[in-house]
């Protein structure tokens, strides 16, 4: 069979591939030197004549401050923009070098191909692909649409190559004579560093929500040259900075005119009625730079702070781990306050007096959590002390019963505030008299909990749509058998839009000798889900199969979790995301 790579492995190979780069470096030095012996010096040498010694500063004033800007800002605007396609894939789709690496690969080779001595794909391709790439991602972006996998990776990661091609392109086409070569490079690599200096420092600090994407695209649609035109049809009108204005306007006003409707459309009616001509206009100014940039600029501002009647934001705050919105919806019976992270739901509330201790969305009473507590509900040990691998609300906490013992384990601080600020979330307050919450890492963290003291062990935790791999190696299942007590019981929340998660499961419990009962509780009506329930994926692991109980029965809705062939478990040595990729 194959060998599958490990960490070791690629350990090994990356340290070999550094040592060809570094000897690869040093022939090409050796080469430039001897390259400058041999070469001739000048004409004057054959004519006994001295050289013209010319002075560094000459042609410095064709170098202006304006210039070196520029040179700046078409460096930084692909350097922010590819950090920005990666924030994207790494926090949506799984936190692996897998992907951030395909952004940089395509980023740096926009370098090779536009220095290249013969020009392989022509500049005004790029310039004309812009627009016709840009609006559709526009699009999705204010929408947050997150799906189909197979259609938005390659435009996300097309855009950045067509965006970084045109910035780097037009840097290769203002390249100064070879005496400010010198400069010009280092101003190029000025821009790089302020771009991934202001999405890794300064966009935290300056945004709550991930916009330092969308102003990327901005700034790239506002350098982008115009195809096909001369500099007299370029001059500034007025009408470049109205119709912006104009189009932001057109995209705020109808949204708003279609949410205050009784019934409101369907959601493609109204992306088509609201974005649809904003896109058309906007599209129509691709030769006039400054409008074109503006108004996606407008574009984008305006969809991205519409707001609802249905629906308004409430806060919006980012850590490390990434940004976090709380909403405000209206239910059929009463409000509810949502938490999202990026793009996923993670927990909802509803006001109403009478149900603010019920458990909704992935955890509804009639979902596979609420099945999986009924069934060992009569059994008071087996429930007796509970462990919560990822805080969210504290929906989880709608579970307990008198006598219980509940501790969560969360690993973002932000999670925690918002979870007990009891403007927002009342789960916990509501639900548990004293919750302990544990800060850090749950590896980490549950290594300092007494063996065999928890009864039940749920996993449950999320990175927007991304999971912490860690959780689900080997390795993971060994502490968290250490940690369970006799006939505990391991629920694995592994609901995701990319990942088919149980295949994955099934071969770390092949491998570690346990059993598991999954239910994919995917047919959930529309009512339900105006009353707050949300499809979802649980599995049920134990060390014996009568330890599942009725989860394990036949007859029930619960499925035997099998290992697939060709799927091997995951360890801290190796994994293999693409094992688990759900294109569709």
């Amino acid at each position: 069979g194959v060998t599958e790579p490990t960490l070791v492995s690629l350990g090994r190979l990356w340290t070999i591939g550094y040592a060809l780069f570094a000897l690869l470096t040093l022939a090409c030095a050796w080469l430039l030197w001897r390259r400058s012996i041999d070469a001739v010096p000048g004409s004057s040498a054959d004519s006994g004549k001295p050289p013209i010694a010319r002075s560094p500063f000459e042609g410095l004033s064709d170098v202006t401050c304006t210039r070196r800007l520029r040179w700046a800002l078409l460096s930084f605007a692909p350097s922010s923009l590819m950090l920005g396609v990666t924030t994207y894939l790494s926090t949506d789709i799984a936190p692996i070098p897998l992907f951030w690496v395909i952004p940089l690969g395509l980023y740096l080779l926009t370098f090779v191909l536009v220095f290249a001595r013969r020009r392989l794909v022509p500049h005004a391709w790029m310039v004309r692909a812009l627009p016709i790439i840009i609006l559709p991602l526009a699009i999705m972006t204010i929408t947050r649409e997150s799906r189909p996998l197979w259609w938005l990776i390659p435009l996300h990661l097309l855009t950045c190559f067509v965006a970084a091609m045109i910035c780097h392109g037009e840097l290769a086409k203002d390249r100064p004579p070879a005496p400010h070569l010198t400069e010009f490079y280092l101003w190029m690599s000025v821009g790089g560093v302020l771009g991934g200096l202001f999405n890794a420092l300064m966009a935290p600090l300056m945004f709550d929500a991930i916009f330092e994407y969308p102003l990327a695209m901005f700034v790239v649609c506002l350098l982008r040259p115009a195809p096909g035109a001369d500099d007299h049809e370029l001059r500034s009108h007025w009408l470049d900075y109205v119709l912006p204005v104009a189009l932001g306007a057109l995209v705020a006003s109808f949204s708003l005119a279609l949410n205050v409707l009784p019934s409101p459309p369907s959601e493609f009616v109204k992306r088509a009625v609201i974005y649809g001509p904003a896109a058309l206009l906007c599209y129509a100014s691709r030769y006039r730079p400054v409008r074109f940039g503006l108004g996606i600029g407008a574009f984008l501002f305006a969809g991205l702070l519409s707001t609802s009647t249905w629906e308004r934001t409430l806060h919006m705050e980012r850590s490390f781990f990434g940004a976090y919105r709380i909403l405000f919806t209206l239910g059929p019976d009463a409000p509810y306050h949502r938490l999202e992270h990026g793009t996923t739901l993670h927990g909802m509330q509803s006001l109403h007096p009478l149900r603010r201790r019920e458990p909704l969305t992935y955890y509804h009473r009639t979902g596979p959590l609420g099945q999986m507590f009924d069934t060992f509900a009569g059994d008071a040990p087996r429930l007796h002390h509970v462990a919560v691998i990822g805080l969210g609300t504290g929906t989880t906490a709608c579970y307990a019963s008198p006598g219980q013992t509940w501790t969560f384990y969360e690993i973002d601080p932000l999670v925690q505030r918002l979870a007990t600020n009891p403007r927002y979330f009342t789960y916990l307050r509501d639900c548990l008299e004293r919750p302990n919450i544990v800060l850090g890492d749950a590896r980490r963290s549950l290594l300092h909990a007494p063996d065999h003291s928890y009864n039940v062990l749920v996993v449950d935790a999320f990175s927007s749509d991304a999971i912490p791999m860690h959780l689900l190696t080997k390795e993971a299942f060994q502490l968290y058998l250490a940690k369970l007590a006799d006939q505990g019981i391991i629920a694995f929340h592994i609901s995701n839009r990319y990942l088919k998660l149980e295949p994955v499961l099934g071969a770390a419990l092949d491998a570690m000798g346990l059993v598991g009962s999954g239910l994919k509780d995917f047919n959930v009506s529309e009512a339900e889900r105006e009353w707050g329930k949300a499809a979802s994926h649980w599995v049920a692991i134990a060390r014996t199969r009568e330890d599942l109980g009725a989860l394990a029965a036949k007859g029930s809705h619960w499925h035997r979790v099998r290992p697939r062939p060709g799927i091997s478990a995951w360890t801290d040595d190796f994994s293999n995301i693409l094992s688990g990729l759900n294109w569709r």
